[in-house]
């Protein structure tokens, strides 16, 4: 989901602010374990589906209820299309490699996009360059991605490899599109962009999932694995992206970026409180360096649009 914030609103943190912001890193962090939870039921496609389609809805009704002009250009609908591809590919390698690694190492892994936004950008949009500090905290991040695979490269501890990989390109995936959806916005209004960019990820999700998986369901469908799924579509990629654009609509996304730092420690907790999965010391590690390093990147002051990942 794309989102902008006004550059003339730079309010301080308040209470409700400081609430709201930590309430959504909350939300967010949980992501990886209701993937898990909701594969119980779902087939990975089916799951796909069903979350883009739920979250489509609520940005559809949202847009409705609001009176956001949804109208684009036929050049637009092209540009969209591309970031709508980019999506589902983030959304795809995202459940596609949670199913097979544990959800903590999921949550902090794919947490490593800010690294990949600030890499994308640099190359990619003329207005960016990097400064001594940008570039430190690149260093600082990548280290802990190195961290954090490191064990697992010279066989000494467990995960999934390919798992890990499959979110690790997630990442970069949510990065690129964070990149070109900020190219997209200078022509586009935040509401078009989610709209139809959601619209076009939900014919994608049909048209995969009728041709990969004819029994998108397991043997049975339970209430928990319907709430996980449920939740994805709308309590995070709904609720939360709203919440979290208000905010941005007040205060600084430089600000604010420190509260998304806390996700990855969330999941932490969540995978291992839900689904008592257990965390290792280069997996903590691996988070702090890139937590520290992406907090590094994002306090430098970049162009107005902010731009939420929409897992």
């Amino acid at each position: 989901m794309t989102l902008q914030s006004s550059p003339d609103q730079r309010l301080p943190i308040n209470l409700p602010a400081f609430l709201g912001a930590t309430v959504c890193s909350i939300l967010w962090a949980g992501q990886s374990v209701a993937v898990k939870v909701a594969l119980e039921s779902f087939s990975p496609y089916s799951l796909m589906l069903v979350r883009v389609g739920l979250s489509g809805t609520f940005i559809m009704g949202w847009a409705a209820a609001t009176h956001q002009p949804l109208r684009i250009t036929p050049r637009q609908i092209v540009l969209v299309t591309i970031n709508a591809f980019l999506l589902y590919a983030q959304i795809a390698l995202y459940t596609l490699g949670t199913n097979l690694t544990s959800s903590i190492r999921s949550i902090v892994i794919v947490n490593s996009y800010p690294f990949f936004t600030a890499i994308t950008s640099y190359l990619f949009l003329h207005n960016i360059t990097p400064s001594r500090r940008s570039i430190a905290g690149l260093v600082v991040a990548f280290t802990g991605v190195v961290t954090l695979f490191l064990p697992q490269l010279i066989g000494i501890s467990g995960g999934n490899l390919a798992g890990d990989l499959l979110v690790l390109l997630a990442a970069v995936m949510i990065g690129s599109k964070i990149s070109y959806a900020k190219f997209l916005l200078r022509d586009l209004r935040p509401a078009q962009l989610v709209f139809w960019n959601t619209l076009f990820a939900i014919v994608l999700a049909v048209v995969l999932m009728w041709r990969l998986e004819p029994q998108p369901l397991h043997d049975h469908l339970t209430l928990r694995a319907i709430g996980a799924a449920i939740y994805q579509g709308v309590v995070v990629s709904g609720c939360a992206v709203l919440v979290w654009s208000r905010l941005l609509a007040r205060h600084s996304p430089n600000d604010l970026n420190v509260f998304r730092m806390t996700t990855p420690f969330f999941g932490i907790l969540a995978g291992w409180f839900v689904l008592s999965e257990s965390f290792t010391g280069p997996l903590f590690l691996g988070a702090v360096f890139l937590s520290t390093g992406v907090i590094l990147v994002t306090r430098r002051r970049l162009p107005s649009c902010e731009v939420s990942r929409g897992q």
